[in-house]
């Protein structure tokens, strides 16, 4: 079993629905879920050019309590650290031992 002190981090977990502006382009907007108690493990990075822009990624790992929540890859992770918000797309969700924990891979990227 995880040990409760583990988690130190919130997180909050986001609904992505999406909807249709007055010109009728499709807009995603995002309503919160879960807000989680997490383990934050850091996955590392990097910058590339894509487009003929630089990107940087951030990959991460997220361990939550397992409490017989719905999460998929479709969903945001969203944490704050020192005040700063960064946002994650889930890549993947898998559930660890049974009923223990759920280990969320995340990847954030900025351009």
């Amino acid at each position: 079993m995880a040990a409760i002190g583990k988690y130190k981090e919130r997180v909050q977990i986001y609904s992505r629905t999406l909807t249709k502006d007055a010109l009728g382009q499709q807009v995603a907007s995002y309503s919160l879920l879960y807000t989680l108690w997490a383990r934050y493990i850091p996955g590392g990075g990097g910058e590339s050019f894509e487009a003929k822009e630089k990107t940087a990624r951030s990959y991460a790992e997220f361990q939550v309590r397992y409490q017989g929540i719905t999460l998929n890859e479709a969903q945001r992770l969203v944490w704050t650290q020192n005040g700063v918000e960064f946002d994650f797309n889930i890549t993947s969700i898998d559930q660890n031992g049974f009923r223990e924990y759920y280990s969320i891979k995340c990847l954030a990227k900025d351009n």
